[in-house]
């Protein structure tokens, strides 16, 4: 074993930033003068299971390094492939390391008792007490978790990884996840964040977190506390109140001709070019506002799409004469576009006009914070958070004060779908903030965003909030109104999406846990029944909180025999449909009645005790919130056992039932789901029944020239005595000038799974040896995307190109960021990757389809979808899977060409596109010719032709 290969020398500041060569003023006063980061690097994620093989740390004096330790460290177990992509460490790195017992004491020797810097320090100090013991819990040690502290002062970020810190605080990473490095850019970053503190915080600010890392023993207590002192004469900022904007003038009028050559837009928007097809979109949606009637349009790409509907909306609403109210409802399927909508189409119309723009947007009341709520939660108000629950609510701290929405979606800091218990106490909740405790000037940013909307002469919501309440939007008789639901192509899902009810043991123990706390003494319940209320109410607040702690305990019973029941009786596959009068069904039922009815009985009790507590005379603000809170409780409550009710069973002949299994074979997680087979009854009966003029529009609305498809899908040829009308637009590109799409059919077939992977990744290969292009790879599972990354790996490390494969089935913005900053990058992906995304130019110039993407046939609401049709006597297949595959390779196929001067290849590797009897009806459906390719040297010869210039 070779001694110990530590690293420990004068450093040298040619890597640091001459602004950080001057130390920050508050550096010292805030204990920093001296303290060293730490980083390691590991096999894998789990301490319990895994190992260190690699630690760095990085003494800084005066804001500069001025000591850097470094070792590997011998993990006695191979190091996976995939960690070796991640670090660059290779097994002859740490065959002959020291065992980390080994350099463990140089490595505590070196930190000494400066404070401890680190980037999610819990990861390291969870691996280091792990291999070395409790001493490497440094016990009474100051701390501190550079994420932290970014998300807490600069909450508004996106993300918070290293590499996202070092990019806005100007920090270089140059081997990034190398220990050292990562230690050194660490501490770079405290360094920075701590120079601009005195610009992001202020004493009552300062005061407050201070005070809650004091009650919970949070290991940077001290640095909040000296924060506090340093910062005691810092008053808050003066909040802005948009005075500015009033001087703006609203915009009154706008006439369409402003989309034409010599128009508004061509003079004042630099990326602005008159198109005709958008023109023409502009009229024909103007004309189905005008004439009331219904409009469905395909849109191609380029047609500039917002541009067409917001236009004509602005037109029409603010047309209305004399008391007439007007409002275009403007409804989206995705994020990004609800955004690009607000923050940049609509920008741009204000400032080619140099007004105010009446638009604004609502989202569901889930996702507005309530300061009354949060203030009473973050003080602990009424004893239901732990000190760890109050720390993660620390990110909201700084924003909720500056927030002029209380739109969660602003910050990356904090995620209610991470932390839903914390969220649910804290948001805008329909019975915690109802009458006169909260308002839209008392902190209840869900009223004032629907004053908000009610004002708007355009409104931006999306297909999850419009579908849940129709009348709400629609049914109002003092404002005249027009829709546009831009993505119509998934609208249906959505709507059943937002129709689905879901029963599991995670929705149970949220819920449940507003009201107590299993292993503690905290607790809405438990919290009341201490405040001076009448003796009987007492004894049946503490009676309940006896009874919802049993139901902890009996809500995991019931979950794991319902899921080892269903085990028995599932195939492979995750979901499993649930039939009437299964056995399965009468297991599944039996195991989940009795937490239902126990449930029930919790509900009907506290229906009772807020009836009491509603009649004591006891007027105080205080019990008032205690009523209120309990009335939230129970409501949420009684969500969840309809759901319950609703799951189990299968009692409704128009909905379709499963469950689903996750986690390990030896503890399955079950969940079990209830949704809508078809909603076009559902769509006639609301949405088409009033006639409000109505525009459905997307790039991919028709197939082979007709709405057929779709106007069954949403319940448009159910309605008779609507108008409508049908367009679809020309496309501004000349499709098969500027691509080519190839079919290779030598690759092994796409129903003999294993050997076409290996045939397709054989042909990426090849294509990524030969070609230096930027390469995107979309595939139909999380599976082949990983199978495919293992087999990419090798020929994209010896060609110097980037890989990235995205996770979790989820697109992330950090994946495409690094995708779009580092040419000839191989990005292979699935789900959301599939549309929504625009690569432009050199960003994308060759495109991989891997199989045709159809619908799983197993999924339970397809299968249930397919035999509604097949008792309709139409074949399922071509009515229901052909044209949902049509419509979702005409997405996929439209990431490549998103500008006239783009130029790309697109290969499908799947030789039913053209071999099928259905591939016919795919091809009709494509923008470009697909050719099919016979054998490598012509696939190869038909791209080398392509990128050389030569027209076939």
């Amino acid at each position: 074993m070779k001694p110990a290969q530590q690293e420990i020398s004068k450093s040298s500041t040619s890597t640091i930033s001459k602004s950080s060569l001057e130390p920050p003023k508050w550096l010292g006063p805030l204990g920093l003068s001296r303290f060293v980061a730490i980083d390691i690097e590991t096999t894998g994620l789990l301490p319990s299971s895994d190992a260190i093989i690699e630690i760095g740390a990085v003494r800084f004096e005066g804001g500069v390094v001025s000591d850097i330790f470094q070792s590997f460290v011998n993990p006695r177990r191979p190091l996976p492939p995939a960690i070796t992509v991640l670090t660059g460490i290779h097994e002859r790195d740490i065959t002959d390391a020291p065992l980390f017992d080994d350099v463990s004491q140089a490595f505590l020797n070196f930190i000494d008792d400066n404070p401890i810097v680190g980037q999610n320090p819990s990861f390291d100090i969870a691996f280091l007490t792990a291999s070395g013991g409790t001493e490497f819990r440094f016990p009474g040690r100051t701390i501190i978790d550079t994420g932290e502290l970014a998300r807490i002062f600069w909450a508004e970020f996106p993300r918070f990884s290293l590499t996202n810190l070092c990019s806005f605080f100007d920090v270089s990473l140059e081997s990034a996840h190398r220990a050292s490095d990562d230690a050194r850019a660490t501490g770079e970053v405290l360094v920075r964040i701590i120079s601009r503190l005195p610009s992001r915080v202020w004493n009552s600010l300062a005061s407050d977190i201070a005070n809650i890392a004091a009650q919970g023993h949070h290991r940077s207590e001290e640095f909040f506390k000296s924060l506090r002192a340093v910062s005691a004469r810092i008053e808050p900022p003066v909040l802005d109140n948009a005075h500015a904007l009033d001087e703006i003038p609203l915009l009154s009028k706008i006439e369409l001709s402003e989309l034409e050559s010599g128009g508004l837009f061509e003079k004042k928007l630099d990326q602005f070019s008159p198109r005709k097809q958008q023109i023409e979109m502009a009229r024909q949606v103007l004309s189905a506002f005008e004439e009331n009637h219904t409009l469905l349009l395909e849109a191609p790409t380029g047609t500039g799409k917002s541009f067409g509907y917001l236009i004509p909306a602005l037109a029409w609403s603010l047309a209305g004469e004399g008391e007439e109210k007007r409002q275009v409802i403007v409804s989206s399927h995705t994020r990004s576009l609800q955004e690009q909508l607000l923050k940049k189409d609509i920008k741009d119309i204000a400032f080619a006009t140099s007004t105010n723009i009446p638009a604004s947007v609502l989202k569901g009341r889930e996702n507005y914070l309530c300061l009354r709520r949060f203030r009473s939660a973050i003080h602990d108000i009424d004893g239901r958070l732990s000190d760890g629950d109050r720390h993660r609510l620390l990110p909201l701290l700084r924003w909720s004060y500056l927030t002029k929405s209380g739109d969660i979606g602003e910050i990356g800091a904090f995620h209610p779908e991470k932390e839903p218990l914390l969220w649910s106490l804290v948001c805008s909740d329909s019975a915690a903030c109802s009458g006169p405790t909260c308002g839209s000037h008392r902190g209840d940013f869900y009223r004032k965003a629907v004053d908000d909307s009610r004002n708007a002469k355009v409104l931006l919501i999306n297909h999850a909030l419009f579908s849940t309440d129709f009348e709400r939007f629609l049914g109002s008789t003092d404002v005249s109104r027009r829709v546009v639901i831009d993505e119509a192509h998934q609208f249906e899902r959505a709507v059943v999406s937002a129709s689905t009810h879901a029963f599991n043991l995670k929705s149970v123990r949220i819920v449940l846990s507003r009201l107590a706390d299993e292993r503690s003494s905290r607790g809405l319940l438990l919290r009341n029944a201490k405040s001076k209320l009448p003796e009987a109410v007492e004894s049946e607040l503490l009676s309940l909180d006896i009874l919802t702690k049993a139901l902890f305990q009996l809500a995991r019973a019931s979950f794991a025999s319902a899921a080892l029941l269903a085990q028995k009786f599932t195939a492979e596959e995750s979901k499993q449909r649930l039939l009437p009068g299964t056995h399965l069904v009468a297991k599944t039922e039996s195991a989940l009645q009795n937490l239902i009815e126990r449930m029930q009985e919790l509900h009907s009790r506290l229906d009772s005790l807020l009836k009491d507590m509603s009649r004591l005379s006891d007027s105080s603000s205080e019990h008032k919130d205690r009523v209120l809170e309990l009335r939230s409780s129970a409501l949420a409550l009684g969500e969840v056992i309809k759901a319950g009710e609703l799951t189990t069973g299968c009692k409704d002949s128009d909905f379709v039932y499963w469950l689903e299994l996750t986690g390990q074979k030896n503890s399955p997680v079950l969940s079990l789901y209830a949704a809508p087979i078809s909603i076009g009854s559902k769509l006639a009966d609301t949405l088409w029944l009033g006639r409000t003029g109505t525009v459905l529009t997307s790039a991919t609305l028709a197939l082979g020239n007709s709405f057929d498809v779709i106007e069954k899908s949403l319940g448009i040829s159910e309605s008779s005595s609507m108008i409508v009308q049908r367009r679809i637009l020309s496309s501004p590109f000349a499709f098969n000038e500027q691509m080519r799409i190839l079919c290779p059919t030598f690759l092994p077939e796409a129903k003999d799974t294993e050997q076409h992977i290996i045939g397709v990744a054989r042909i990426i290969s090849e294509v990524i040896a030969r070609y230096d292009k930027s390469t995107l790879v979309l595939c139909t599972s999380y599976a082949s995307t990983i199978e495919l990354a293992k087999r990419l790996t090798s020929i994209a490390r010896r060609r110097g190109r980037t890989l990235l494969q995205q996770q979790s089935g989820r697109i992330t913005h950090e994946l495409l960021k690094t995708f779009r900053e580092h040419p000839g990058s191989i990005l292979i992906g699935t789900s959301t990757l599939w549309e929504g995304i625009d690569l432009v130019g050199e960003e994308l110039e060759i495109l991989v389809i891997v199989k045709l993407p159809f619908e799983v046939p197993t999924d339970p609401w397809i299968q249930a979808r397919s035999e509604l049709v097949q008792s309709m006597k139409m074949d399922p297949f071509y009515a229901i899977s052909v044209p949902a595959c049509a419509i979702r390779l005409r997405q996929g196929l439209g990431r490549l060409i998103r500008h006239h001067e783009d130029r790309g290849i697109a290969i499908v590797t799947d030789s039913r596109l053209v071999s099928s009897r259905y591939g016919k009806v795919l091809q009709n459906a494509l923008a470009a010719d697909v050719i099919g390719m016979g054998s490598e040297e012509s696939f190869f010869a038909e791209i080398e032709e392509f990128f050389s210039g030569k027209s076939r």
